[in-house]
Parts: structure tokens; C-alpha cells; sequence
């Protein structure tokens, strides 16, 4: 099966036409080995024509192998990445026309997610009670010391009350920090779960009309590449003209042998360090495309998840905002404040706990 693979790859004609432009990057590297510089001839400087050609032919043959190398692991038979694609398309192809039930198991995931990360970061600094999140911010202070907390009147009515032992300002400080989102944990897009890009097309006719305007921005920026890439090379490589070496010096013969060599070692390394860049790449795409299958795999085998429909989800946010709204409601209390006389004023109670005429 290997043998297939290789000699299918071998006979891809992006493969052929990248072999046959580093064998001609060869035979000029080779050639150069016989060429004097034009630009430092005159100071005799050698150093940075060196170092120049040597940075050229490196990235040269750098880009050539990432490419290659993505190229090759990519089409494996039976290979990683093509393993990982094959079983997450047949698995997705199981939640397609379930999206509005896969994002309510996506969004409850993130969630059970989360809170499993902020319990292992309270664990980590000695808070072991998951109730401590539960609390309202306002309540955290009274951590110092032995806390006793009632869930009478809160979203968890009928959980029986909770005794908190004392935590430092340190530990408070933390639970704080998870309250305000200072320590957060980012939501991945849904979206990123039903394509192997990632990115879903709302409407093929829509990107169709995009797609124009979005292939003239890229063939462009081709054009610009190339043509920066073309200058740049021919600048480092023009630097060089030919002349035959004087037989009388043999150490300057000896010389430009092993600059011949060192390019051609930088060549060659720089290729298959390319190669195998490449090959990390289709690597670690397997890996995500494998997150996104065992992601599909667990919705799927979920039996106990039970999506809402849109009038309950409605219903449930309308019954947040209620409960939210009798929070914030302003409540007035006739109280008598005295000032020289006595009199009646009207006290507002503020959110945060403060009073204010």
C-alpha cells in the first residue's frame, strides 16, 4: 500500500514540476559555486554574498517543502489525516438537519466545560466546595470568616443550606477573578464543529456572488508574491558573474568547493526541514479533525439530552429577565431621618448594597 501511496504522489504533476525546479535550483547552485560577485568585488568582502545565497536558496527551497510535505500525508491512504477526515464526515453526515438540537449540546458542553476548568483552578488553591460558584458577588466578602448560606428565593430553591468554611483573601480573591471573567474560558464557534474548515456557506448562491471578488483579491496577491519573490532572487543571484577559476590557487578552488557544498547541503536541509514542517501541519489538522469527530460521536450517543424547543427557549429567557428585573427593582422605604428636625425621607436601595437620599 506505501508503495501505491509514493508512486501515486510521484506521478502528481505538482510533485514533477516542484522536482524539476529544484533540480534547476541544483545545477545554478552548482554553477554559482563558479561565479564571482559583481557588488563586494571591489572591498573583496565574502561574507554577506554568502550569507545572502544561502539565505535565498534556504527559504527558496523551504517553501518548496512545506507544501510537498502537506501534500503527501494529506492523499496517505489509510493515513492519519485521511482517516480523521473520512470518520468525520461520516459522522457528521449523522447531525446534518440537527443543527438547532447540536447547538443546544454544543452551548451545554461549553458549559459543563467551563465550570469543570474553574472547579480544577478553585481545587488547585484549596476551595473544594462547587457551590462556592453559585454564590452572588456580593456575598464573597462573607467568605472570610464561616459562611451559612440560604437558597431560599434564588434560582436553586430547595437546596438545603450550605455551610462555607473560611477562605484567605488570596482564595476570595480567585473566586472574585472568576466572577468578573478575569479568568474566562473562550467559546469555540458552532460552526466549528460542522465543517472541516470550519466555516459554514449560509448560501451557495450568496458566496457564489463573493467568491468572484474574493479569487481576484487572491490571484493578485499571487501575482505580488511572485513577482516580490522573483526580485528578490534574481537581485542575490545577479550579484554573481562567471569567470574560470585561476589553476595556480588551489586553496581559492578548495574554497569555492565548499561553498558549493554548504549550498547545497542548505538545499537539501532546507527541503526535507520543509518536508517534515509540513508533515507536523497534516499532523496536528488530523488532530483537530479528530476533536471535531469525537465531538459529532458524543451528540450522537447522547440519549439523555433533550433540546428545546424555540417557545421554551423564549420562555426561559422571558423567565429570566423576570427574575433578573426583581433584583434590580428599586424598592422605596419611608423611613425618618432627622437633620436639626425631624422629617420624612424617601431612601432608594441600591444594587450594590449602598443607600443614597
Amino acid at each position: 500500500m506505501k508503495e501505491g501511496v509514493y508512486k501515486e504522489y510521484l506521478r502528481d504533476k505538482k510533485t514533477i514540476m516542484t522536482f524539476l525546479a529544484l533540480t534547476i535550483a541544483f545545477i545554478i547552485c552548482i554553477l554559482l559555486g563558479f561565479g564571482s560577485n559583481f557588488y563586494f568585488k571591489a572591498t573583496e568582502e565574502s561574507f554577506l554574498p554568502e550569507l545572502a545565497i544561502s539565505f535565498a536558496l534556504c527559504v527558496y527551497c523551504l517553501l518548496f517543502g512545506v507544501p510537498e510535505g502537506r501534500n503527501l500525508h494529506q492523499k496517505k491512504i489509510g493515513g492519519r489525516y485521511e482517516l480523521a477526515r473520512r470518520k468525520f464526515l461520516e459522522e457528521r453526515e449523522k447531525t446534518i438537519g440537527k443543527d438547532n438540537e447540536f447547538n443546544q449540546w454544543l452551548d451545554k458542553y461549553y458549559n459543563d466545560r467551563k465550570k469543570e476548568y474553574f472547579l480544577n483552578i478553585l481545587s488547585m488553591h484549596g476551595i473544594t466546595n462547587p457551590q462556592v460558584l453559585d454564590l452572588d458577588l456580593s456575598e464573597l466578602e462573607n467568605l472570610s470568616k464561616p459562611y451559612k448560606k440560604s437558597w431560599k428565593n434564588t434560582s436553586f430553591e430547595g437546596r438545603k443550606d450550605t455551610y462555607f468554611r473560611s477562605l484567605t483573601d488570596d482564595q476570595i480573591s480567585l473566586i472574585k477573578d472568576i466572577f468578573i471573567g478575569k479568568i474566562h474560558v473562550d467559546k469555540i464557534p458552532n460552526d466549528y464543529f460542522k465543517t472541516l474548515n470550519g466555516k459554514m456557506v449560509l448560501s451557495e448562491y450568496i458566496e457564489q456572488s463573493r467568491l468572484g471578488k474574493r479569487n481576484n483579491f487572491l490571484y493578485f496577491s499571487l501575482i505580488i508574491y511572485r513577482i516580490i519573490m522573483v526580485f528578490a532572487f534574481a537581485f542575490v543571484f545577479s550579484s554573481f558573474g562567471f569567470e574560470l577559476v585561476q589553476a595556480s590557487d588551489p586553496s581559492e578552488v578548495v574554497g569555492r568547493v565548499v561553498n558549493t557544498l554548504s549550498r547545497v547541503w542548505t538545499m537539501l536541509s532546507s527541503f526535507v526541514y520543509g518536508f517534515a514542517v509540513g508533515q507536523i501541519m497534516t499532523i496536528k489538522e488530523a488532530e483537530i479533525l479528530e476533536f471535531k469527530f469525537n465531538i459529532n460521536r458524543a451528540f450522537n450517543l447522547d440519549k439523555d439530552f433533550k433540546a428545546l424547543t424555540e417557545e421554551e427557549i423564549a420562555e426561559k429567557e422571558f423567565q429570566e429577565y423576570e427574575e433578573e428585573k426583581k433584583k434590580n427593582t428599586v424598592i422605596p422605604e419611608l423611613v425618618e431621618h432627622s437633620i436639626g428636625d425631624e422629617r420624612n425621607a424617601i431612601i432608594v436601595k441600591k444594587e450594590n448594597g449602598t443607600y443614597e437620599l
